[in-house]
């Protein structure tokens, strides 16, 4: 059967139409037709209405949406359907995904004891998994990663290995846990992710891994900022700095001081979390050493973006934009999922200065990343979030369009 696109453009040169003449019809950009027709957009089911009566289709076109749909997995609770970007990802995982998953579910009735070789592997995937949300978000990769932690803990109860792998073993199933906490985040599910978090600290604490307490305290304040539990992630950041050694300065105690001052600025307190995010950059200044792989994303754009969150906290909408302009021209592109929530929160802040075409020019390049391959319950949530701001100004032209793109995507409906 004819995808829906196939089945529109089938359509609508039968009717004799032109992109631009149904174009007009429906109230939709000509550019988001042809994407439609080519399969790079799915379309909503208000746009296949839309252009079945335009079309005299008769329900046709309808029924082909609908089909297309029932053929697409649809992701959990956030709402959002983004099987086809994983579907797409996950088979370019390769070989270290596929021995991975032999591990996770090994027969162990040879007895064949497991090697580092088998614990690299392992942790293979797990780098993967997180790159794959750096690049894409985590709507579909929470689980996975769960799955993954999973595999290794029963790894620990049931195959033979050395002490030394078994140590390992340890380690990475907390630094698994810890990724599936922060793909539960991202993808909105709270209490599965404090409970990854959980896990991933009891185990860091049989390791006696103080650079994985570390991780999981400085995720678990992050996450708690996310709830706009400023406190709480506070007390979070108190405990992971206490674990860090004196000397030398590190990127991580950077980062800590980084969201130290984002939750200060929540609580109202602009001068202690200007200071705090001024150190933040000094200690980046001055770390020389090699930064873990977490904290790749870490780095000066990094943190302009999250002043400019405490910035918009404290209502100074023109510091926020400013920085985040200043943070997204600098913003390494790989990123795209940071950069994508970044765009967004750069709308709103230009929303709040009353640079209301400069908010709509953000939000469309935002919504260019989201067709694209990002998929993100976070940023979704700020996106519903800016159409509120933007609704009151919809008569302008530029944010008219930008709330039609937006009806048209899986993430909901305009205010």
């Amino acid at each position: 059967m004819d995808s829906f696109g196939e089945a529109l453009r089938r359509t609508r040169c039968r009717a004799g139409v032109s992109l631009d003449v149904l174009a007009r019809k429906v109230n939709f950009d000509k550019s988001y037709l042809s994407k439609v027709e080519n399969g790079r957009r799915r379309g909503s089911r208000v746009f296949a209405e839309q252009c079945d009566t335009a079309l005299g289709a008769a329900g046709d076109l309808i029924a082909a949406y609908e089909e297309d749909v029932r053929r697409h997995e649809t992701m959990p609770a956030a709402g959002v359907a983004f099987a086809d970007v994983y579907r797409r990802t996950f088979l370019n995982l390769g070989a270290a995904a596929a021995g991975a998953a032999a591990l996770a579910g090994i027969d162990l009735a040879d007895d064949a004891p497991l090697t580092e070789a088998d614990v690299a592997k392992l942790d293979q995937v797990v780098a993967r998994l997180r790159a794959l949300d750096a690049r894409h978000g985590a709507a579909g990769l929470w689980d996975v990663a769960a799955a993954r932690a999973q595999g290794i803990v029963a790894l620990l109860d049931q195959a033979e290995y050395s002490q030394p792998v078994g140590d390992a073993l340890v380690r990475l199933a907390g630094r698994a846990y810890i990724c599936a906490g922060w793909l539960a985040t991202d993808a909105g599910r709270h209490d599965a992710a404090h409970t990854y978090y959980t896990e991933s600290l009891a185990l860091a604490e049989q390791a006696a891994s103080a650079d994985t307490q570390v991780h999981a305290l400085a995720n678990l304040a992050l996450h708690a900022v996310i709830l706009r539990r400023p406190r709480q992630a506070l007390r979070y950041v108190a405990a992971a700095q206490r674990l860090l050694p004196a000397q030398p300065v590190s990127r991580v105690q950077a980062m800590l001081t980084m969201r130290r001052g984002r939750s200060l600025a929540m609580l109202g307190d602009g001068r202690e979390a200007a200071r705090a995010f001024t150190d933040a950059r000094h200690t980046l200044d001055e770390d020389r050493g090699t930064p873990p792989q977490w904290l790749e994303f870490f780095n000066h754009p990094e943190i302009d973006a999250v002043e400019a969150d405490a910035a918009l906290d404290l209502r100074d909408g023109k510091r926020g934009a400013a920085l985040l302009e200043q943070s997204l021209a600098a913003y390494e592109p790989r990123f795209a999922r940071n950069r994508c929530l970044h765009l967004v929160r750069l709308a709103k802040a230009r929303v709040t200065a009353r640079q209301v075409v400069g908010a709509a020019e953000a939000a469309s390049d935002a919504l260019r990343l989201l067709d694209g391959d990002v998929a993100s319950a976070r940023v979704g949530s700020e996106f519903r979030l800016l159409t509120e701001q933007l609704h009151p100004h919809r008569r302008t032209p530029e944010v008219a369009d930008v709330l039609a793109w937006y009806r048209t995507t899986p993430y909901g409906t305009a205010p």
